[in-house]
């Protein structure tokens, strides 16, 4: 399993190649901090660590052919609602000049695996658009979006997504965070999400981009507490359980 993505850059081609394979352009837009064996750009078989949030980015780089193409061996430890998980990937970035003054990158993350790696796929497929999205803010107009971008979900939760007793996708409760939302409304560790606003939320995807809206605003939640089916909220009012 992959994920495969592409993004038109307004910028030539040799500066997008070093804002992926220099330390200073990654830290610009992706890393919050890092170093390259080399402490300059990225070579043939140098050793490197980035860190961004609750993901540390370790590995190597297997092939590299400025300005168009460099490849890297990656090894992610993840930590995702007290869950730690480690996954070595493939990453490879592919550019060419569309015109003089525009670059066509396509990202290709490979190796997920196909019995538990789906999830973490998933999120890779959603934060990645958002990933790209700052690159080609950074690269474009020199503004770093991450905050805009990664801000944390309105209600205040952490999740981790596990199958029910039907072998279905749901979203579970594992953390509620202190002063939120969530905390108000009495949502508690181990709720399933079943329906936000009257849509039916069985993934990540599913819930970030719910929860990404601007004009988010939470109107009615049904939940799973204990094999039994709970509202919690109805038309802009908490229910008392």
């Amino acid at each position: 399993m992959c994920v495969s993505k592409k993004i038109l850059i307004e910028r030539e081609i040799e500066k997008v190649f070093w804002s992926i394979a220099h330390i200073d352009g990654i830290t610009s837009w992706l890393a919050d901090s890092g170093y390259h064996e080399s402490n300059d750009e990225l070579q043939v078989r140098d050793k490197f660590h980035y860190q961004y949030g609750n993901i540390t980015n370790t590995g190597f780089v297997f092939k590299k052919l400025p300005p168009k193409m460099i490849e890297l061996r990656n090894i992610y430890k993840i930590s995702f609602n007290n869950e730690k998980r480690i996954m070595p990937l493939r990453t490879l970035f592919s550019l060419e000049s569309f015109d003089e003054n525009n670059t066509l990158l396509q990202v290709d993350i490979f190796g997920f695996h196909r019995n538990y790696g789906k999830n973490i796929k998933d999120i890779f497929d959603y934060t990645y658009n958002k990933v790209l999205l700052n690159l080609k803010s950074v690269n474009e107009t020199g503004i770093d979006c991450r905050k805009q971008l990664f801000k944390e979900n309105n209600l205040g939760i952490l999740f981790t997504e596990k199958s029910t007793d039907n072998h279905k996708q749901c979203i579970t409760i594992s953390q509620i965070k202190k002063g939120t939302l969530a905390e108000k409304i009495n949502l508690k560790p181990h709720d399933i999400i079943e329906q936000i606003n009257g849509m039916k939320v069985n993934s990540y995807k599913e819930f970030s981009r719910l929860m990404d809206c601007s004009q988010f605003k939470l109107k009615d939640l049904i939940i799973k507490r204990e094999n039994e089916r709970k509202i919690l909220y109805m038309r802009g009012e908490p229910i008392e359980l």
